[in-house]
């Protein structure tokens, strides 16, 4: 129980609202004991999991290494194919689609900084914002379909360009 500091009536702890004069209460009252029962709990959180949602998981990153094989890959074969047949270097058209999946991959902050610094001509005090559950959808879906869309364009122009069936 507690009492309200404007007409002194007594409250349970869980009111917000003197239901005496209608002043608006604190939160509701905590013990000593469960306070200081909370503070332990947050204390125990680690401190790169409670700003962490810019992170990428061990699969996302698997891709990005795939993607920069794939780059790789494109760059060695369009070398190899150079002037043997007439549109050999149509297949560099698969390097965009890998560069996004790295990108999302392995510089997701630094995208995220860049999306802050273009939202604050629009939003007052954007460096305190924090990207949408959409916009790391998106980075996600980015990184798998960079990587798949590449490596169809890759064997897609692989293909048309040396005749050979590869898929």
């Amino acid at each position: 129980m507690r009492n309200c500091p404007k007409c002194g009536a007594i409250l349970s702890n869980e009111r917000t609202i003197c239901l005496d004069c209608g002043e608006a209460l604190s939160g509701p009252y905590l013990s000593a004991q469960e306070a200081a029962a909370i503070q332990r709990e947050i204390t125990r959180i680690p401190k790169n999991i409670k700003d962490d949602y810019l992170s990428t998981t061990r699969i996302e990153k698997l891709f990005g290494f795939l993607s920069v094989a794939g780059i790789a890959a494109t760059i060695f074969v369009a070398v190899l194919l150079n002037g043997k047949y007439d549109n050999s270097f149509e297949i560099i058209l698969s390097v965009p689609f890998f560069l996004a999946s790295i990108l999302s991959a392995f510089c997701l902050r630094l995208g995220w900084e860049i999306e802050k610094f273009r939202m604050s001509f629009r939003v007052h005090n954007a460096q305190k914002l924090e990207p949408s559950d959409w916009y790391l959808l998106m980075n996600k879906i980015t990184i798998y379909a960079g990587f798949i869309i590449g490596a169809l364009v890759f064997f897609g122009k692989y293909d048309s360009i040396t005749g050979r069936n590869v898929l």
